[in-house]
């Protein structure tokens, strides 16, 4: 049996090809068809973040399961830590329709 430690690390770098397609493949289809800047530098800024996004909450999902015991205990927590990333979480539109450009 390895150090949970290591098994963490392991688990996280053999997930990074799977979950880099899958990120691809959702911020292409989402990046292009909302209309955001057609420019190469934003759109790879966006998928950093949404790459560093999915890890982050995968990892975090993953300490909440490994240290609870049950499963329902730690559907529960995981849901309680989920809804202030919603909630907290956003992003703000800017209105240009006063004159200003600023957010």
């Amino acid at each position: 049996m390895y150090h949970p430690g290591i098994d963490a690390i392991a688990s996280l770098i053999s997930l990074f090809p799977v979950k880099l397609i899958g990120v691809s493949l959702f911020n292409i289809t989402l990046y292009f068809l909302s209309g955001l800047r057609r420019e190469a530098g934003a759109f790879f800024i966006f998928m950093l973040f949404t790459y560093t996004t999915v890890l982050i909450m995968g990892s975090t999902f993953r300490v909440i399961g490994a240290v609870n015991k049950h499963e329902a205990i730690a559907t529960s927590v995981g849901g309680a830590f989920l809804l202030p990333f919603i909630v907290y979480t956003g992003c703000k539109f800017c209105s240009t329709r006063e004159g200003r450009g600023d957010c």
